[in-house]
């Protein structure tokens, strides 16, 4: 780690944190400020922490978060709990509009960009590029089976694990108003995706595999989805009063949640059991990073930055428990956890 966590704790103190407590609020702008347990620094390129990608591995009990660095872009890997941290696992060229991330074992996971792929060793700091089938990954989700779902022009295809191999799961030409791949059952036979129609998103539907056509279709208007894992989504509704609407669908275990708010967040992310939802604002030079229920609407805490805005990307741990995040100003970011319970 560039900066050891004492040095961090110093530098964050400037932050103007606050204790911790109850709040009421729909939008995240009332209630205390939450402290926030700091982790480390890093120098990034300018609109860095912006691009910032990151993702809880459960296996490795830690977060891998990737970024842009002056060379392309960096992966690295921390776990609080586990005292590991790998600040530059990888270092590539380029500047991947996506990336996937599959964890295969403990302190092991694929990395994937739209044309390559790599092995990490979290643990170790290091990486290693692999050859893989051609397939396009920017939509790509993960498949039960260790695989990867892409796409090869109108065909959906599965990359396992061992990049030996592609197998092809449908062809989209075949499936009405097909938009993109969001998630998998978990005995693997269903794929649902997004249905589109001229330019809008207009709900969502699986198929079988094996089969060619849809077996059953969701009507519902939206305008942006997030994939979350499974079969657990978050769409997101821009009302036209200039609100917000996210919802957590997770239609084979029949769970729908929903939480509104008054203008839209800067980013958001949602626990794995879609309870809870985080929200980030800028204000200012600074902004906040609120953890609401979704269940109730309430505001459970809230941190407070007059240092920096929120970087993009925050992640839950798998219980909920933790948030990890990070606040950029200029070219530094500062990453940091919050407790959430």
């Amino acid at each position: 780690m560039k900066k050891i966590f004492s040095l961090c704790l110093a530098f964050f103190m400037l932050l103007s944190l606050a204790a911790c407590g109850d709040g009421e609020a729909v939008t995240g702008e009332s209630g205390p400020s939450a402290a926030a347990e700091p982790l480390f620094r890093m120098a990034l390129p300018q609109g860095g922490g912006d691009a910032l990608e990151a993702v809880y591995l459960p296996l490795s009990d830690g977060f891998l978060y990737v970024h842009p660095s002056d060379k392309g872009f960096s992966a690295g890997f921390v776990s609080p709990s586990r005292s590991v941290s790998a600040e530059r696992i990888l270092t590539a060229a380029g500047a991947p509009a996506s990336v996937r991330v599959m964890e295969t074992e403990r302190d092991r996971a694929l990395l994937f960009t739209e044309t390559e792929a790599y092995l990490l060793f979290l643990k170790e700091g290091s990486a290693t590029r692999l050859e893989r089938p051609e397939a396009d990954l920017t939509d790509g989700v993960i498949h039960p089976a260790l695989s990867m779902i892409g796409e090869r022009g109108s065909l959906l295809v599965l990359l396992p694990a061992d990049l030996k191999e592609t197998l092809v799961l449908a062809d989209t030409a075949e499936l009405p108003d097909f938009s993109r791949v969001l998630g998998v059952s978990k005995d693997g036979r269903r794929i649902w995706y997004a249905t589109e129609k001229e330019g809008a998103f207009t709900g969502m539907a699986y198929f079988e595999y094996g089969k060619t056509v849809p077996e059953r279709t969701v009507p519902f208007v939206y305008d942006r989805v997030t994939p979350l894992g499974g079969t657990a989504f978050l769409f997101e509704s821009l009302p036209d009063d200039g609100s917000a609407v996210y919802l957590y669908r997770d239609p084979e275990e029949g769970i729908t949640r929903s939480f509104s708010a008054e203008t839209p967040f800067d980013d958001v992310a949602v626990s794995a059991d879609g309870t809870l939802l985080c929200g980030t604002r800028r204000v200012g030079e600074g902004g906040t990073v609120t953890v609401y229920s979704m269940e109730t609407g309430e505001e459970l805490t809230r941190f407070d930055s007059d240092y920096g805005h929120p970087a993009a990307s925050p992640a839950f741990s798998a219980d909920g428990t933790t948030l990890f995040f990070a606040v950029t100003k200029d070219t530094d970011t500062l990453f940091a956890t919050l407790k959430t319970k």
